[in-house]
């Protein structure tokens, strides 16, 4: 016979587990999920779970183990570089769903140095269409033609 006590212990594990079930018909109920998605899912199971005051002994040691496992499997999940430059690109997420500052800001500069990359790319290859285009780089074209004749003339040789 199941008393009341029973009810109230399994009526808190229901509670405990309820952010888990959220998140997981958050992540089942799409055809596909982006990876931005880890880190904010991982946050709010994390914020709702510790926000419990379970009064059982089953639910305490629930919620401490659960929690244990967020701390060891997921909260690591924002060191992961993918996964926090795509949380930080979805514009739904950006940063506010970082606990770690130190990750957060890793990935900032990361993407800030990826982009000064990309504009140095396309500064250099602007003003090497340029040359070509002003002439200037006659020299170095036929530089390259006597290069690659060599290399032909030296792989005909091995081929003998």
């Amino acid at each position: 016979m199941i008393t009341a006590k029973d009810i109230l212990d399994m009526t808190e594990v229901c509670d405990i587990l309820l952010p888990i079930e959220v998140a997981t018909r958050e992540v089942c109920g799409e055809q596909y999920v982006t990876c931005s998605k880890v880190i904010p899912l991982t946050r709010m199971i994390n914020i709702k779970i510790s926000g419990l005051q379970p009064k059982s002994t089953i639910g305490i040691n629930l919620q401490k183990n659960i929690l244990t496992e967020i701390k060891k499997r997921l909260l690591p999940s924002e060191s992961v570089n993918i996964l926090a430059l795509s949380t930080l690109l979805d514009p739904r997420f950006k940063n506010i769903h970082f606990q770690d500052a130190i990750s957060c800001s890793k990935a900032i500069r990361y993407i800030k140095d990826l982009i000064t990359t990309v504009d140095d790319r396309n500064t250099d290859q602007q003003e090497r269409a340029s040359e070509i285009h002003n002439g200037t780089d006659q020299k170095i074209t036929e530089d390259a033609i006597k290069k690659w004749l060599r290399r032909a003339k030296e792989w005909q040789h091995t081929q003998k």
